[in-house]
């Protein structure tokens, strides 16, 4: 009976030890996997990041939804992009009540569809001026790439981003940007649908085309 219960003691000792054995390298595969994906996301955050700032000549042609605190409205949007100059044309059903914005980094212009001309410093204070509302347009064409203003990083919070590397999420200039869908198709992918949610102002962007050169 002795020498059976010292070989049950040693058995359950044996069994007890390769149990501890394997929960412990089982603990050390699920520590490693979750340290892993970080690492992993953040080079894939690096590098679609890289590839979509290096885009700098494309189009966007869209469909815009804005909602203020006393109006709200739909337009289709165009926004070409080249290099530091941009046009941006906004435009009712049929192309009725046309707007189009024009600038670079020092100087902005708005044409209106019979043929008044406005100008500015900056495209925010043309908007707000002559339309009574404003969109962070300077901000805008990075947003609509699917990043953040990368010289503004001090302000960047709330940064969610998915496994490719792809925003998700974030917050800067007192806005939240969410990115419902991305064009899949393309390498880097851009989005499709975006949400622009600021202090007085909702806005709502779907891209129908992407044009990059």
């Amino acid at each position: 009976m002795t020498l059976k219960r010292d070989k049950l003691e040693v058995g359950l000792r044996i069994l007890l030890v390769a149990c501890f054995c394997l929960i412990f390298h089982s603990c050390s595969i699920v520590s490693m996997a979750g340290r892993q994906p970080k690492v992993l996301q953040l080079e894939s955050l690096e590098n679609h990041e890289a590839k979509v700032v290096a885009l700098t000549d494309w189009t966007a042609r869209a469909r815009i939804s804005v909602r203020t605190s006393e109006d709200s409205f739909s337009a289709d949007l165009i926004w070409t992009q080249i290099g530091e100059a941009y046009n941006l044309r906004l435009s009712g059903p049929f192309g009725s009540g046309a707007l189009t914005i024009r600038g670079n980094d020092s100087k902005v212009i708005l044409l209106t569809s019979d043929g008044q001309s406005f100008l500015a410093s900056t495209p925010e204070e043309l908007m707000l001026a002559q339309l009574g509302w404003s969109v962070p347009l300077s901000q805008l064409r990075y947003w609509l790439l699917g990043v953040p203003d990368r010289s503004s990083r001090s302000i960047l919070t709330n940064e969610l981003t998915d496994n490719a590397g792809k925003y998700v999420s974030f917050s800067q200039f007192d806005c939240e940007v969410v990115y419902k869908h991305y064009h899949d198709g393309r390498d880097p992918n851009v989005p499709r649908k975006l949400s622009i949610d600021c202090e007085d102002l909702k806005s709502r962007i779907v891209v129908k085309k992407w044009e990059i050169r």
